[in-house]
Order: structure tokens, then C-alpha cells, then sequence
């Protein structure tokens, strides 16, 4: 018979607190999410405005932060 795959409430708000860095940073940055998480959450890549359209960013990649966040009941 096969296993049903099961999703703890942990895995849920691991989820909620992931949405919730996403939309604190500015639509142009990249956040790469590191899983399974040993403390360091993941990376967050700066990107910057190039020309005056708006419409393009840039990185060299050495502009990054590490991040971490911890969900709590």
C-alpha cells in the first residue's frame, strides 16, 4: 500500500516564514533558500537598477547576506 505524504504544522510555518522574508525584500533581490536548513536559511542577492527604465537589474553576486528565520508555535 502507498504511504500518504504528510506535512507537519513545523513545515507549514517554515513555509509562512519564507512568504514572509519574500515580501519584506524588494521584488529585484533573489532569495536563494537553502534545504534542508542547518541554521543558515539561505542567501539573499542584491540586485541594482541599471539604465532608467526600471526594467533591468544587475549583480556581480557580491553583494549577498545570509539569512535566518525560525518558526516558532
Amino acid at each position: 500500500m502507498a504511504h500518504k505524504k504528510r506535512r507537519n504544522f513545523r513545515h507549514v510555518m517554515e513555509g509562512d516564514s519564507g512568504a514572509l522574508l519574500r515580501s519584506t525584500l524588494p521584488r529585484e533581490w533573489v532569495l536563494h533558500e537553502y534545504a534542508p536548513d542547518y541554521g543558515i536559511g539561505g542567501t539573499v542577492e542584491i540586485f541594482e537598477p541599471v539604465g532608467d527604465d526600471g526594467e533591468s537589474f544587475e549583480t556581480l553576486g557580491e553583494r549577498i547576506f545570509f539569512i535566518t528565520a525560525r518558526s516558532d508555535t
